[in-house]
């Protein structure tokens, strides 16, 4: 299992990898990655674990790599929205109770170095039990000590990795306390210093129902948590509905959940500026819909979504178009790729969250549209098929692309929103069916530079 100390070690290096990190001037910070190279089979030469073994990826269709837990064998009222990796444990976000629909705030965590089933392995705390709204959690980024999870309400809790795991390790605290809509974060980045919270809903002024949010917000990790002369925001003239995002070692870029647009800040220049913020349109349908963005180290990967899950507004829709931004040319429509990945899942189904592995990206299957849905209420169907891109093929090539069905798995896990990468397995955080899946990814196990960066 990879030692906890290679987070670590991938947080420096992706601070090395980024000049404007380091206060350099742009033509100073390296030259872009080179593009890849053409595919190979099971065994990646390009790619090495901790002891330089090279790499080796596994079937996706392989069967008895794959692995399902119900998450009543360690809970019986627990429902996550989403998690993070530190090197050696996985942290599964609170959202709410299976009983009554209670939003919570206990925070499990698994040991990755034993079984998946072993109780042992797995303890939690509950955060609530200090801050009464800080559960419900939406967002989390580690930044190689500290765990950062953000509340809905606001509250942003950290844990501090070198600590015990209990209260003893948290501290809260409230950024509305300096920005009334400080709140309703749906994702966050982390960019080798700074904490973005990824700005989803906020408070309608003229009462009813939340509105998307303009105001984006972030931490300055060296300073203290608690005093506001470590936070920064930035109230946008355009407001999103935004779910996730990802940095690219200089731009950090939020996703639209609605709208279409790709927003992205240059973490060269001020935060709080017009000037450091730019937006392209996603060539996309009119009514596509995204769930988060994973980078491969060149691209950006948007993850398409099912539009119409419970208060989400609009026609029911989901869309198998995957999408990748090229961050090495400009940020306009003409740098984006796409390809359709319908007829090799069959059908149009919606994701929520992927994750990058070192060659693969892999997109968490969420929910897909079902005969009569209501926008409203509707019913959703769920589907458990996963959707994995070969970064070293071509993109618009099928043979590029691969899927399995984990609803053919014991306890036929389905519905999920997230994935996390630990080195060697792929983790599906589960939301609509309380099942987790993994797959074993690869040998030896090893992260990808900066893949602490950020998490749905």
């Amino acid at each position: 299992m990879l030692a906890r100390t290679a987070v670590f070690v991938s947080i420096a290096a992706a601070v090395l990898a980024c000049g404007a990190l380091l206060g350099l001037d742009e033509d100073d910070a390296p030259p872009p990655p080179p593009a890849v190279e053409a595919a190979t089979d099971v065994i990646d030469s390009a790619a090495e674990g901790a002891s330089g073994e090279t790499a080796r990826y596994n079937d996706i269709a392989d069967r008895t790599r794959w692995e399902s837990l119900p998450l009543a064998a360690i809970s019986d009222d627990f429902v996550p929205r989403g998690g993070a990796f530190d090197g050696r444990y996985l942290y599964l976000t609170p959202h709410r109770t299976t009983t009554g629909g209670i939003y919570g705030g206990r925070i499990w965590r698994f040991d990755s170095a034993r079984p998946l089933a072993e109780a042992a392995a797995w303890s939690s705390f509950d955060v609530t039990q200090t801050e009464n709204d800080a559960g419900n959690m939406r967002g989390v980024a580690f930044d190689g000590r500290y765990l950062f999870f953000m509340a809905i309400a606001g509250k942003w809790s950290r844990i501090d990795t070198t600590g015990a795991f209990d209260v003893s390790s948290l501290t809260v605290t409230d950024p509305t306390k300096w920005s009334n809509d400080a709140y309703g974060f749906a994702g966050a980045v982390f960019d080798g210093r700074w904490v973005y919270g990824v700005p989803g809903l906020s408070a309608n002024p003229d009462g009813g129902i939340a509105i998307s949010s303009n105001l984006f917000a972030r931490y300055d990790t060296t300073r203290d948590l608690a005093s506001q002369t470590s936070w920064e925001f930035y109230t946008s003239p355009t407001r999103a509905t935004r779910h996730g995002g990802a940095f690219d070692g200089r731009y950090v870029y939020f996703v639209d959940r609605f709208l279409g647009s790709l927003a992205r800040y240059d973490t060269t220049k001020p935060f709080a500026a017009d000037g450091s913020w730019e937006s392209t349109v996603i060539p996309a349908p009119s009514d596509s819909g995204w769930n988060g963005a994973v980078f491969d180290g060149r691209y950006i990967h948007l993850v398409p979504a099912f539009i119409g899950d419970g208060a989400d507004a609009g026609t029911p829709n989901a869309l198998t178009s995957m999408i990748r931004y090229d961050t090495q040319r400009p940020f306009d429509a003409s740098s984006f790729d796409t390809f359709d990945v319908a007829p090799l899942i069959g059908g149009a189904f919606g994701f929520a969250g992927g994750t990058f592995d070192g060659r693969y990206v892999w997109f968490a299957p969420h929910a897909r549209t079902s005969q009569g849905a209501n926008t409203t209420i509707g019913p959703l169907t769920t589907h458990g098929h996963v959707v994995r891109y070969d970064t070293t093929a071509p993109h618009g090539a099928m043979s590029s692309w691969s899927t399995f069905d984990t609803t053919t798995l014991p306890n036929a896990p389905a519905g999920f929103v997230g994935a996390i990468f630990d080195g060697q397995h792929v983790y599906f955080i589960p939301r609509r069916q309380p099942v987790l899946a993994r797959f074993d990814a690869r040998t030896p196990s090893a992260l990808p530079p900066g893949s602490h960066a950020s998490f749905w």
